[in-house]
């Protein structure tokens, strides 16, 4: 799976526009389609990370509003950033809005 996505740095609120590839557990992105060169960096899609549902979502620049009739947004979260769900405990993002489901690793690819 591949296309063009927005991505969000961590600690600022900068968008740039990469390409994704999705390749069994990572996901890698680049500047362009190019992919002889190496990618500009890689998401690694462990067990136990959590990848929400699809939302719909505002633009969040000009810049995109006037490029986009919409945008969509994901959030990948890894184990060591939450505490993972127990019998106890909610399932993160259950509840109102829905949520997504911890990866178990085996992706797809392509």
């Amino acid at each position: 799976m591949t296309g063009w996505l927005c991505k969000r740095y961590f600690r600022m609120n900068r968008w740039s526009e990469r390409y994704f590839i999705l390749q069994k557990d990572k996901l890698l992105y680049y500047t362009s389609e190019d992919r002889s060169k190496e990618p500009r960096g890689q998401f690694d899609l462990v067990k136990g990370c959590y990848i929400s549902d699809v939302s719909e979502v505002d633009a969040p620049t000009k810049q995109l509003k006037k490029k986009l009739d919409k945008m969509y947004s994901i959030t990948i979260l890894w184990p060591e950033w939450y505490e993972p769900p127990t019998k106890k405990k909610k399932a993160f993002g259950s509840g109102a809005g829905g949520g997504g489901q911890p990866y178990g690793g085996s992706g797809g690819g392509g």
